[in-house]
Parts: C-alpha cells; structure tokens; sequence
C-alpha cells in the first residue's frame, strides 16, 4: 500500500458505527478520490480515547506517509491518532471539523432549545439520537431549504444515522468534562461552511492551518455532488503538491 496514495476517512458523529455507515457519508469523496488506497475508519468503544485505540488497530498495516479527511467528530479521533502515530499522516483535511476543544458551548445551549429531550438522555447515560427532521435540518441543514433538503434530512433520520455513545458525545461539549485532543503537527487544510451550525466561529488554536471559509453548512460532505466537487478538487490539488 503507497502512503502517499492513501486517503483515510474518520466519519462524524451517527454515521461511523459501520463500514456501510461511513461509506455512505463519504460517498461524494470516495468517487472522486477513485484511484487512491481509500481506508474506512468505524468507532467502537465508550469513550473517545476507545474509539482512537480502536481505529489505531484498524490503522495498523497504514504506512506513515498518508492522507486523511475529518468530518465533524473525526477530527478529534483523527487528531487522538496522529498523537499516538505523529508520522501517519503527512497531510490532514477537515471538512466540517471540529476544533481541538469540540463543540462550544454556546453551540451546545443553542442545542437545547431545539434537540432538549435528545440531550437529556444523554445526560442520563443513553446514547444520543436525533429524533425528527426538523432537528436534523437544524443540525445539518440550516443552509438548504425544499423538497431536496427535506429528503437527504428523512434519509439521515430514518436510515443513515445510528445512535452515538453518550460518553463521547458529552466529551465533545459538556464543560469541564470535555477532551481537548493533541494538536495536529501535519500540514492541515480546513474548510468551514459559512452556515456550519458547529463552526461559526471555528479558529482551530494551536494548530497551523490553511482555512478556507465556504458556502454551506454542515450538510456540505453529504448534500449536493455539484456542490462538494469544487472543494473536492481543491483537496486533491493540496493533498497533492
């Protein structure tokens, strides 16, 4: 396997319990990025240090030297990765992902008036799972709006989404119990949708980063191929020089 030619997916939250999951999710990247090693990255495991020891397994015969997209949650299990593995990858995309810290926590009030119940499993243990389209449409598609939004949105709900671990998602936002990953030493690449209901304010501290601001939100891996393809093609230029 070439490490220069291998492109490793850490899917977001709700779409990386299976391979067929992440598949789906990264179905934009993995038919453009067709002539490269494409390796699919799942989480198992109660917490997020768990789930980076479980994807390090999965990662054991990728030489040093490769690739990686992040969406969204993956870039905190990428980052706990590279920090177990400083050599694996020589460049790192985020798309949609979160900064070092997680969620913020305004993101995480903002959450409460719209997914209360949701959260409040979680808090009580229970995993966490969006249970409308109208949550989801919050979450992912503040940016799009008619009968394809209220499709891809039915989809995700009904048939692309799993249930995520409580402990990792309270991790993600909750202070003082959230956990701030090691910082990426690789070259990084990150794009945040202008309407990314996660990454208003995205600055990724302590991490060098080359960040472009975009139009969409954080519907953009998913939604429309017309709409991803340029900043595909970006991605594929900066991975490769």
């Amino acid at each position: 396997m070439d490490g220069s030619r291998t492109l490793v997916l850490f899917a977001g939250a709700w779409g990386n319990q299976s391979d067929a999951l992440v598949r789906w999710w990264f179905r934009h990247v993995i038919s453009f990025f067709k002539g490269w090693n494409v390796v699919i990255v799942i989480y198992k495991g109660r917490s997020l240090n768990q789930y980076v020891n479980f994807a390090l397994m999965q990662l054991h015969a990728v030489p040093d030297g490769a690739c990686a997209i992040c969406y969204s949650m993956g870039s905190q299990v990428a980052r706990g990765v590279a920090s177990k593995r400083p050599k694996l990858f020589k460049k790192v995309v985020l798309l949609s992902g979160l900064e070092r810290f997680g969620v913020r926590f305004r993101v995480f009030l903002t959450s409460l008036t719209f997914a209360f119940l949701p959260i409040l499993r979680v808090l009580f243990g229970k995993p966490l799972m969006l249970d409308t389209t109208r949550q989801i449409k919050r979450v992912f598609l503040s940016d799009a709006t008619g009968v394809e939004a209220h499709l891809l949105a039915t989809e995700i709900l009904e048939s692309r989404s799993a249930p995520q671990e409580g402990w990792p998602t309270i991790q993600l936002f909750l202070p003082p119990l959230r956990q701030w990953m090691s910082p990426f030493t690789c070259q990084v690449m990150a794009l945040v949708p202008e309407d990314d209901f996660f990454l208003g304010a995205a600055t990724y501290p302590g991490e060098t980063i080359q960040m472009h601001r975009v139009n969409g939100d954080h519907s953009l891996l998913v939604g429309s191929y017309t709409r991803l393809q340029p900043h595909l093609q970006r991605i594929e230029s900066w991975l490769t020089h």
